[in-house]
């Protein structure tokens, strides 16, 4: 057969069959966007929330390395700041949820890091976090454990907070009492912090 010039990319290739207008590698490269557009529908649409979770782990498994060290060096760190050493519940359920959602908004055009998902609804962020209610225990946890001490739980849980605020701020009128009070929770960090929403 014929060479032919690729329509994409302009090179030279010879074509397998005579209706073949791209190289192999553009082809290539358009089922693989083709793929990435299918599943980024897919998860607009949004997932059951139980099948996200328990899925997560196989289905993003480099996503959950990232999360993983990050959560680590981030735990550390903290303490490290603080000069002391938390108690396992404060590490695990505020200062990973923290780091969790940190990273997954630093990522959030990345496919995985933030899902909108159903029954109960909600987004998951880095696959774990139902981000618009975890204000109210992480204020509280950072008001026992004076943790806006340390500059880099500070920084981060500043960026957390404006992006909830942002995100979720409208649930202050919210019917449900848990995300109007996560909502409020955000609000009034932000302003204690000196950031007025």
């Amino acid at each position: 057969m014929d060479k032919r010039i690729c329509r994409q990319c302009q090179t030279e290739f010879t074509p397998e069959y005579a209706s073949v207008v791209n190289c192999p590698a553009c082809r290539q490269k358009n089922v693989e966007k083709q793929t990435r557009s299918r599943q980024t529908r897919i998860l607009a649409s949004g997932v059951d929330a139980d099948t996200w979770t328990d899925n997560f782990d196989t289905e993003y498994p480099e996503l959950v390395e990232q999360r993983r060290k990050h959560s680590k060096e981030f735990r550390e760190t903290v303490q490290t700041e603080l000069n002391t050493v938390l108690p396992w519940d404060v590490q695990l359920d505020v200062l990973d949820a923290v780091a969790d959602v940190y990273i997954a908004i630093k990522n959030q055009t990345k496919v995985g890091w933030i899902q909108k998902v159903l029954n109960p609804d909600g987004v998951h962020y880095a696959g774990v976090s139902y981000a618009d209610v975890i204000c109210c225990s992480i204020a509280a946890a950072c008001a026992a454990h004076s943790l806006d001490k340390s500059e880099t739980f500070r920084q981060k849980y500043l960026e957390v907070l404006t992006h909830l605020n942002q995100k979720f701020g409208q649930n202050v009128t919210n019917h449900d009492e848990v995300l109007r009070d996560n909502a409020l929770a955000a609000k009034r960090e932000l302003e204690r912090l000196g950031f007025p929403s």
